[in-house]
């Protein structure tokens, strides 16, 4: 088994003290790929995990907070840790937020589809987290792939009572 086998093990577990212990011994592996066809580094599973010690510490040893994920053969990837915090189950999702926007994560940085974290925290309708990034100054006026903003997209997904609750949040 690889070190970074060895280490995404213990991150699946959240062992966050053998995690640590492994990356204070092997410092160059910090913003790897995970393993060969995984296109993660450690800080991005940690923040699609919700791990925020494991995030915190990574960052503290010198994980890139705006290193993104290897393009795969679909053409999937090119996305940073904030943009992977924005999306899934809302629950624990704004400490994560605050601790990468700390660190200096990009706001407006575009990944898949030319989606901004602000997309993603629309398309998942987590009206908080898009509060949250325009707070932080994310730019809502950005358009994605499709040529749409974050609440254009927002607007075909949900329904009338969530849409303005986000238009509040953006204006």
């Amino acid at each position: 088994m690889t070190i970074n086998q060895e280490i995404e093990s213990k991150l699946a577990e959240n062992d966050h003290v053998s995690v640590f212990r492994m990356l204070d011994e092997n410092p160059e592996v910090i913003d790897e790929q995970i393993a060969p066809g995984n296109t993660f580094t450690y800080l991005i599973e940690a923040c699609r995990r919700r791990y925020d010690t494991i995030a915190t510490g990574l960052l503290e040893r010198g994980a890139d907070v705006n290193r993104v994920n290897a393009v795969d053969e679909n053409g999937e990837g090119g996305n940073a840790p904030l943009w992977f915090a924005c999306q899934g189950p809302a629950e624990g999702n704004r400490d994560l937020l605050m601790l990468l926007i700390k660190a200096g994560a990009q706001l407006d940085s575009q990944g898949e589809s030319g989606w901004t974290p602000l997309h993603m925290a629309c398309q998942w309708l987590h009206v908080d987290l898009a509060e949250l990034l325009l707070e932080a100054g994310a730019s809502p006026d950005i358009r994605d792939s499709e040529g749409r903003t974050p609440l254009e997209y927002a607007k075909e997904k949900v329904d009338d009572m969530t849409f303005m609750r986000l238009k509040r949040v953006f204006n």
